[in-house]
């Protein structure tokens, strides 16, 4: 659905005296902080290369982080901690570690102008009259339903507030075990086993 659809939708469900883009702001704010903010979802996977440092303006948080250069995966490390052991953060070497400078710039440490890959989960735009959500499309009236309850808080219905926000939390909670259970041929919860001997 589009997101003039979508104000169609929950015009149709007795908020036809919101405006459309009070409709689309509490789309936004169910689509934006009450589903996508709430999981490392599949729809938000991305990637991106370059030169470190490397900005990425759509960054959310990160997965991993490769220097393409070394063929070696980096570790993630708090940039205070780096601090602690060496007071330098421009110290020159083979980069073993990469943090967060502000909320869009991945660095490196100890610091070279290596090629690094970085897997992250992006923030998605906001959606528009002429846009459509990156979630399967199966999915979109769960932003509807979030929309609707929230629309509800400022009405004095709280019996219905509580009905559609019941309805969005149960179908919210279908979609996770849809899109975030995926592996069939084993546990959803793998055990890694660091000592080879360990379960002889």
């Amino acid at each position: 659905m589009t997101g003039e659809e979508m104000v169609s939708r929950m015009q149709a469900e007795g908020f036809d005296y919101l405006t459309t883009g009070q409709c689309i702001e509490f789309l936004n704010d169910a689509y934006l902080l009450d589903i996508c903010d709430i999981q490392d979802w599949p729809f938000l996977e991305a990637s991106t290369s370059g030169t470190a440092p490397l900005t990425i303006s759509d960054l959310r948080s990160i997965e991993s982080v490769s220097s393409t250069t070394q063929e070696v995966k980096l570790r993630p490390m708090d940039r205070r901690n780096i601090t602690d052991r060496s007071y330098n953060l421009e110290e020159a070497g083979t980069p073993r570690y990469y943090y967060l400078s502000g909320e869009t710039q991945v660095k490196v440490f100890p610091v070279a102008t290596d090629t690094i890959s970085v897997r992250y989960y992006k923030n998605p735009t906001k959606l528009s009259t002429s846009s459509t959500p990156l979630l399967p499309e199966r999915f979109h009236s769960v932003i509807v339903d979030g929309a609707v309850a929230r629309a509800y808080e400022n009405s004095d219905d709280f019996e219905l507030r509580q009905s559609k926000e019941a309805t969005f939390q149960a179908r919210l909670a279908r979609m996770e075990g849809v899109l975030l259970d995926v592996y069939r041929d084993g546990p959803s919860q793998f055990i890694q086993v660091t000592d080879p001997f360990a379960l002889s």
